[in-house]
């Protein structure tokens, strides 16, 4: 429902528990509404693949290009 009122996948993660992002979205990604389905999709893939559009994430704060 959090998630359905426009609350942030981040913050209902912290509340649900959640390992990751990805984990929320896959589990209340049918309450995201339809105007930011788009955006959560991107997220998720890159939060998946760990692919930014300018690099790969190294997870050391930094970008690799």
């Amino acid at each position: 429902m959090l998630i359905a009122a426009g609350v942030s996948p981040r913050y209902v993660q912290a509340q649900a528990g959640h390992a990751s992002l990805t984990m929320t979205v896959d589990t209340y990604g049918s309450w995201i509404p339809p105007q930011a389905q788009g955006a959560m999709d991107t997220l998720a893939g890159l939060l998946v693949t760990g692919k930014a559009a300018c690099g790969d994430w190294t997870g050391s704060g930094t970008i690799a290009k």
